[in-house]
């Protein structure tokens, strides 16, 4: 029986490590799509920006089979069939009518805009309903059939404030109230919290450090941890160390105070900690400097976070609240990690499979890592997804 329930310990941790691999392409696959509902303007102005690399998912445009979007197959980009795409996995409501968006002038037929996390397309329609008055809802089915982790944001712009709403699969329709006050910290908090649940790399990361913080490092072999005190000690450095490091780089940048390194070397490093961290199961290298080398890679991690807030005009009281709900966010999807995964590895701490497990995982681990890491720097793609 013992041995029954060892082998479907290993086996559970296999499954989660698989899980997290066969999520891997998705959370890095573009940057999603923006929506913006201005009903300050006369009529409603709605703008929509798709990344360019999301369109991968549903147009074959990638000539070269790089899985990536090269600024060279950009001509291959039909406008109009992806315009039409778009419309038709929309529906907006408006005061109980259902729009019918038109082209503006401006840029009528689409246009190509650069940016630092990944170009993307933007068009302008005016909304096709009369002026918002009471409220207006939206239907989202964009992407989501070949990406279960796409994400889609919604602002309107209202009495020149921001609403900031999000999609995800399970949540395809969102509403809005003419009367309402702008959300901020709920939003933030459940992006956070959807972040770090979908950041395989992230996580991947503080598997490599919770899968030895069982076990304690002896006489050139690992050996199971007999206190429950030190364990948790070891979960509690562990975690500490990466939490501090990625909310102040997190802060610092997204208020200005340095500079967002290029996102290629950001998530190449990350890529880095990957590897290191697992590498480091098989023979420890970072003795009572642990936690300072878990500090350092925080930092790059935290930089990694950042992104996710960088296409959000903020700023004063707004921005602090958007900080403080996105890193709480985060840290809720920690600790829902940790409660799933510690209690798990402390009880099987002791089988004979144990350490013979945790090798294979943190193989997996630093296999996966080097894949992301060619990718990362290189800029395309081994094995159909980055």
């Amino acid at each position: 029986m013992k041995i029954k329930g060892q082998c479907c310990a290993l086996s559970l941790l296999g499954l989660i490590l698989w899980g997290m691999v066969g999520a891997a392409g998705a959370h890095d696959m573009g940057e999603g799509v923006h929506l913006e509902l201005n009903v300050d303007k006369r009529p409603n102005q709605l703008v929509i920006e798709i990344t360019l690399q999301e369109l991968l998912a549903v147009f074959a445009y990638d000539q070269n089979q790089s899985g990536r979007l090269e600024p060279e197959e950009y001509g291959l980009v039909d406008l109009s069939e992806v315009k039409q795409y778009a419309l038709n996995h929309l529906t907006l409501n408006i005061d109980g009518q259902v729009c019918d968006p038109k082209p503006s002038t401006e840029a009528e037929e689409g246009e190509i805009k650069s940016h630092p996390k990944g170009d993307y397309l933007r068009f302008h329609f005016i909304s096709g309903c009369a002026p918002l008055e009471k409220s207006a809802t939206l239907q989202y089915q964009l992407f989501f059939d070949q990406n279960p982790y796409h994400q889609g944001t919604w602002s309107i712009i209202h009495h020149q404030q921001s609403f900031l709403q999000y999609f995800w699969e399970d949540e395809t329709q969102r509403s809005y109230s003419a009367t309402q006050k702008s959300p901020v910290f709920v939003p933030f908090l459940a992006q956070g919290i959807h972040h770090i649940l979908v950041g395989v790399d992230h996580i991947l990361f503080l598997l490599s450090l919770l899968i030895v913080s069982v076990l304690v490092y002896s006489e050139g072999k690992w050996q199971s941890e007999a206190s429950l005190k030190r364990v948790m000690l070891n979960v509690v450095k562990i975690v500490t160390a990466f939490t501090l490091a990625h909310s102040i780089t997190l802060c610092v940048s997204m208020l200005g105070w340095v500079p967002l390194p290029p996102m290629n070397w950001v998530e190449s490093l990350i890529a880095v900690s990957v590897i290191a961290m697992a590498l480091s199961n098989f023979r420890p290298f970072a003795g009572r400097y642990s936690a300072l080398i878990v500090f350092g890679f925080g930092l790059i991690h935290g930089f990694g976070f950042a992104r996710a807030l960088l296409d959000n005009s903020l700023e004063g009281l707004q921005l602090f609240s958007v900080l403080v709900a996105f890193n709480l966010g985060v840290e809720i999807g920690q600790l829902m990690i940790l409660i799933v995964i510690v209690p798990v590895l402390y009880e099987f701490r002791q089988s004979r499979f144990y350490v013979n497990g945790m090798h294979l995982c943190s193989f997996l681990i630093a296999s996966l890592g080097a894949v992301w890491l060619i990718e990362r720097s290189l800029g395309f793609s081994i094995i159909g997804f980055n």
